[in-house]
């Protein structure tokens, strides 16, 4: 029992296995089965142009992969009229093709084209059609139809033309041949409209439509220097039949000239009487059918493929011919197809035998070589061991010359690595040589910006760039690896071997900390030499002031007590007063002491303010003279420092002026061009310059002192009468500014002082202003100030503005205060100098009690700029003693106005 289950079962797998792969199979066959195409030519099997077509399509199929089942018929349109055998052949197709799902049909020339256009619908409807060899062919030939594209045959009547006359350029004329026929005449018409504006000088002769005889007597009087071209000699007008062998045999009859066609049909059949043409071939326009068939049964739509309206023709030439002309040694131009070359072995493996002959001709060579080599190689070995000695002593002395240079010294190659580094550049940087060599340049050397901390431009990058580059004492600091910092000056060239090619970069420099330490103890002594001078005239003006305020005081008391008006009294007090403060802080910038500070500095404005505070001590029997421009001339240096170095000049003006006499003071501006500067004994850059002229009347210097004059302590003086250190800080402070000072005297004219500095187009900086219009404020403003008429008249001021004002005497009292009222206060005024606890103290001890409350230091100390630290722990501003009603007025709302609590 159990096998018979068992059977069963295996009964009904075996019944359902099978009906199942009845069902799948036959989708299965149809995914796997070769594309149907046919192939419909309108000639006869064995027309050479017909065979090439399909020898083209079978060679396309095959070249893209395609493994198709075609079909061929042939409609014989030759032998027979179109309109005889177009019902039988469309009931063959149909008997023939009736069941078979065809996926693309082929077609070639008109003919087939037409049967196809009138019977595809009925006999393979849906199905693309791919034509060639279509004559004539415009869109208005498809009548509408869809699901057709192809391509066209157009022969390439001034293409060859064109490589003719480039073959023959001597030709003077070209006779077109042609029948009598219909077609022949079109050939003829279209010729002639493609041939139109012949770039080559050449005259076209028509030779058609004629009789056999009128034929040759027209090619009777072509020359073989002129060209032929056959468009199709079938028959004359005498109704003489020719054969394509005929008409080419009958040609070369009657001229030796050289025959061009347009039909590689002709070309394969009658090589010996053509010489070539741009050919229609069949062959091409089967394979472009065929590949375009392949995109249709790969899934392309037919309406993406265009139809090809340019007739893919060949350029072909006939090696026999041009050797008959003699014309086989010329050029063949380019991309041009050339057959019935005869065999060579040279021209057809001359890769090989130039190859072959290279190879005999190097080894030969080679040998000669070799005992030359040996020959050389021990005078060779013999001079490399002698310059080998030769160089490790010039490199000894290289290395001892670079230790013993006081000066820093680093050379790089090219991409700026470092190769060298000398004993002064290792102290000086901080690393030694086996640790730095082959690193980048950069990572050793830092060098940035004394006044904005910012690197400077990498020195080797710039000698690349510029071909030199200049290290700045006025602004390169160089930042050892121990962050310790040396304020520089130097220079970078490029190294060049013996083709004076870049090799790579050398960079010299020094340590100048000491000598700009020097320099500014120089300039600073020389600041109090001239204060020393000017205290008398000083003292002189301040007595004048004083006496002119106490005087219109007294007479304000007066003119109130009889209340009359005392505005204009009020005002000579201010005006002096104003004048008193004005000369107070010219003395204060001039004297303070700090370090070259570049900005944009109009230069007539300390030239100006020196000439102001000379004026208060010179004698007045010197008489002034200035002429300068109106024009804004700025350079990029330190207000001070130029005012110091123009007011000593004056003073050495007036003291060679003993007598009185005249002082001119000029300027102007000059251009220093790149050999100027490269000659000049100053470090200067080419460009644009400000030219100061300081010329006196005085009793001028013999040759001997001017050499020596900008010496440090060298002084013509007697002992107790002068330093000497005048002169050299005055040219220290020029060169610092990258310019130059030049003197000239007589003796007995007198002296002219010129100093040259670099103009500079950046902008002046700028105070901010604000309107003079409401200035009137709320809030709570603590005064602490020890001066009485100070916080009075801090008080008055403000409380005229619409503050409430709380005062203090002194730092402890007003630390106290603010503590009480700390939740009214919305600003603080602080004097700096103060008994018991001085305004910095106070300023911090606020500072712990609240963050966010404005503070501002009222103070007329000169070293205010030593404050810094206190702005950033957040003070707001600093306002100079004396200050005006309006300057305290704005600073205060300004300040309530910062984000401070009180907004």
């Amino acid at each position: 029992m159990p096998n018979h289950q068992s059977l069963k079962r295996m009964l009904r797998s075996v019944f359902f296995g099978s009906l199942l792969c009845i069902c799948i199979f036959p989708a299965f066959a149809e995914s796997i089965r070769q594309p149907r195409v046919l192939l419909i030519h309108s000639y006869h099997s064995g027309f050479d142009w017909t065979d090439s077509i399909t020898a083209g399509v079978l060679s396309g199929f095959r070249d893209n992969g395609e493994q198709v089942r075609l079909f061929i018929e042939y409609m014989d349109s030759k032998q027979f009229k179109p309109e005889e055998v177009s019902e039988r052949f469309r009931e063959l197709c149909a008997f023939k093709y009736g069941d078979i799902a065809l996926d693309a049909i082929l077609c070639s020339d008109n003919n087939a084209l037409e049967f196809l256009l009138q019977h595809r619908d009925a006999l393979f409807p849906g199905v693309p059609i791919v034509f060639c060899g279509i004559n004539h062919f415009t869109q208005e030939m498809l009548g509408g139809a869809s699901n057709i594209t192809g391509v066209i045959e157009e022969p390439s009547y001034r293409e060859t033309v064109e490589l003719a006359l480039k073959v023959h350029p001597d030709a003077k004329r070209i006779y077109v041949l042609a029948g009598s026929s219909t077609t022949s005449m079109i050939h003829v018409d279209r010729f002639l409209q493609h041939t139109r504006n012949l770039k080559a000088p050449v005259e076209i002769v028509p030779i058609e439509n004629l009789t056999h005889q009128e034929f040759a007597d027209a090619l009777d009087q072509v020359a073989k220097t002129d060209i032929v071209v056959h468009l199709g000699l079938h028959r004359t007008r005498d109704d003489i039949s020719l054969s394509p062998r005929e008409t080419y045999l009958f040609i070369r009859e009657h001229t030796e000239a050289p025959i061009y066609t347009y039909w590689t049909i002709y070309l394969r059949e009658h090589a010996e009487f053509i010489t070539g043409g741009v050919m229609i071939d069949g062959e091409v326009q089967g394979r472009i059918v065929a590949q375009t068939a392949t995109k249709i049964i790969n899934g392309m739509p037919i309406a993406r493929i265009p139809v090809v309206n340019v007739s893919p023709n060949i350029p072909i030439l006939n090696f026999r011919e041009l050797e008959r002309l003699g014309l086989a040694r010329r050029p063949i131009p380019e991309g041009v197809t050339v057959i019935n070359r005869p065999f060579s072995f040279f021209e057809t493996y001359r890769l090989l035998v130039w190859s072959v002959v290279i190879v005999v001709t190097g080894m030969a060579a080679q040998i000669l070589f070799l005992g030359l080599s040996i020959r050389k190689r021990r005078r060779v070995e013999t001079e490399l061991r002698r310059q080998s000695i030769e160089l490790r002593e010039r490199e000894e002395k290289m290395r001892v010359t670079l230790n013993s240079i006081a000066e820093a010294v680093i050379t790089t190659d090219v991409e700026g690595h470092v190769q060298q580094l000398n004993p002064v550049a290792e102290d000086l940087t901080g690393w030694s040589a086996p640790e730095v060599i082959g690193r980048p340049v950069g990572e050793i050397l830092t060098i940035i910006d004394v006044h904005t901390r910012e690197p400077l431009t990498n020195p080797v990058q710039e000698v690349a760039a510029k071909g030199w580059c200049d290290i700045r004492t006025n602004h390169a600091l160089l930042v050892t690896r121990t962050r310790n910092e040396y304020r520089i000056n130097g220079s970078g060239a490029p190294i060049r071997d013996v083709q004076g090619n870049i090799i790579g970069v050398v960079l010299v420099f020094r340590d100048m900390t000491e000598d700009i330490l020097l320099q500014e103890k120089l300039q600073q002594g020389q600041k109090m030499d001239a204060i020393g001078q000017l205290a008398g005239g000083v003292a002189h003006d301040f007595n004048n002031m004083l006496g002119g305020i106490i005087a219109s005081t007294e007479m304000a008391q007066i003119e109130l007590r009889n209340k009359k008006d005392p505005s204009d009294l009020l005002e000579l007090i201010l005006g002096a007063a104003d004048r008193a403060a004005s000369l107070t802080a010219k003395l204060l910038a001039f004297a303070r002491r700090q370090p070259i500070a570049a900005e944009p500095v109009e230069i007539h404005k300390p030239l100006r303010e020196a000439l102001t505070l000379f004026s208060h001590t010179a004698d007045k029997r010197i008489r002034i003279h200035e002429e300068m421009p109106d024009e804004s001339l700025r350079v990029n240096g330190d207000f001070a420092l130029l005012q110091a170095a123009f007011l000593n000049l004056f003073i050495n003006a007036s003291h060679a002026m003993p007598d009185g006499g005249d002082l001119y003071i000029a300027s102007r501006t000059v251009n220093l061009d790149r050999s100027y500067c490269d000659l000049s004994t100053f470090d200067l850059q080419p460009g644009p310059f400000v030219e100061i002229e300081i010329r006196d009347t005085g009793v001028g210097m013999p040759e001997s002192v001017l050499g020596r004059i900008f010496e440090p302590f060298f002084t013509t003086k007697a002992v107790g009468k002068g330093t000497g250190l005048g002169l050299s800080a005055v040219l220290g402070t020029i060169q610092q500014h990258g310019g130059m000072i030049t003197a000239y005297s007589e003796l007995e004219v007198g002296t002219a002082f010129k100093v040259t500095l670099p103009l500079t187009e950046q902008e002046l900086m700028e105070d901010e202003g604000m309107s003079t219009e409401l200035l009137c404020g709320t809030g709570t403003i603590l005064i602490v100030d020890d001066e009485s008429i100070m916080r009075t008249t801090c008080r008055a001021i403000l409380e005229g503005y619409g503050y409430e004002v709380l005062l203090a005497e002194d730092g402890i009292q007003g630390l106290e205060l603010f503590k009480r009222e700390v939740d009214r206060i919305d600003l603080v005024i602080l004097d700096m100098v103060m008994p018991k606890m001085n305004g910095r103290d106070c300023f911090l001890a606020i500072r712990e009690i609240s963050s966010d409350v404005p503070v501002i230091i009222s103070s007329g100390f000169s070293h205010l700029e030593e404050l810094t630290d206190l702005k950033e722990k957040g003070l707001y501003d600093i306002i100079r003693k004396p200050f005006r009603r309006m300057e305290l007025g704005t600073i205060v709302l300004k300040a309530l106005h910062s984000g401070s609590r009180s907004d």
